[in-house]
């Protein structure tokens, strides 16, 4: 398969060529409160959803009845219980989800203007920033805006992505996006002085934790959990209710790569398991 997509131009590419068979039959705007996979009538699956109606934006009431059901909500939502089950999940798929580790990761996003290329001082072909922060640095720690990637050479756009995770990355969700702005900004021109880093025309912020749909970034094997708990997350359940995501993947965990594979694992499994209903 070929896959053609402008360099730069993020997930939406890949996002949109493989919907485009099925674009007419994707309901946007869709939050689906319940899932009922109760053994009932033909084993039909009803998810109950709120949906923004088109017409005056009033939240309505809104089912959809499925014979199976393709779960790839983030481990954060499960380990949420946002999404009730009837009935609920059955007691190790449960345990597997609470003992997974879940994480937090956040970026700052900066834009400067083409006419100041020139004036930034990193190397543009140099992709990575890093600052390793000394002992005497008692206002910085590591961690807090100490990893910058510069995507200059796969994109030719002036910008640079600031990393936090942990709890670092819980702290700065307190925070404004002003605030944000102005702290990484801080440690960049810290790290390149004496030289100026000018003012970016455009700042964004990301708050994963604070995300209803995320509720953080990636999963990680928390203290005594092996790769053998991601395969087990990626089980079906009655061959009704099928899991897929980065999260299920034991190769490729927390990675794009990872949750692509694991939904195409999941499609493989649904059209056997269909074929044999």
């Amino acid at each position: 398969m070929h896959l053609a997509q402008q360099v730069g131009g993020g997930y939406q590419g890949v996002l949109n060529y493989f919907a485009k068979p099925i674009l007419g039959d994707i309901v946007l705007n869709c939050k689906v409160m319940t899932i009922d996979w109760s053994e009932s009538g033909d084993n039909m699956i009803s998810l109950h959803c709120k949906s923004k109606s088109t017409s005056n934006d009033q939240i309505i009431d809104k089912v959809i009845v499925a014979r199976r059901v393709l779960l790839t909500v983030p481990l954060g939502v499960l380990k949420a219980k946002t999404i009730q089950f009837v009935p609920e999940l059955p007691e190790s798929k449960r345990r597997i989800i609470d003992k997974m580790g879940y994480g937090l990761l956040n970026k700052c996003l900066f834009l400067w203007d083409e006419n100041d290329v020139n004036q930034l001082p990193w190397p543009l072909s140099k992709e990575w920033i890093e600052r390793i922060v000394m002992s005497s640095e008692s206002n910085q720690k590591q961690g807090l805006w100490t990893e910058f990637y510069n995507p200059y050479s796969l994109n030719k756009r002036p910008m640079l992505v600031g990393f936090s995770a942990g709890r670092v990355a819980e702290e700065i969700e307190k925070l404004s996006d002003e605030a944000v702005g102005e702290q990484a900004l801080q440690a960049l021109r810290e790290l390149f002085a004496p030289r100026n880093v000018p003012d970016p025309t455009q700042i964004v912020v990301t708050r994963w934790g604070g995300d209803e749909f995320s509720k953080g970034s990636y999963s990680y094997n928390a203290v005594g959990i092996s790769q053998r708990y991601r395969d087990r997350l990626g089980d079906p359940v009655n061959r009704q209710l099928y899991f897929a995501g980065e999260a299920c993947h034991n190769r490729f965990p927390s990675t794009t790569q990872g949750a692509f594979l694991s939904g195409k694992t999941a499609a493989e499994q649904i059209l056997r398991d269909f074929g044999e209903s």
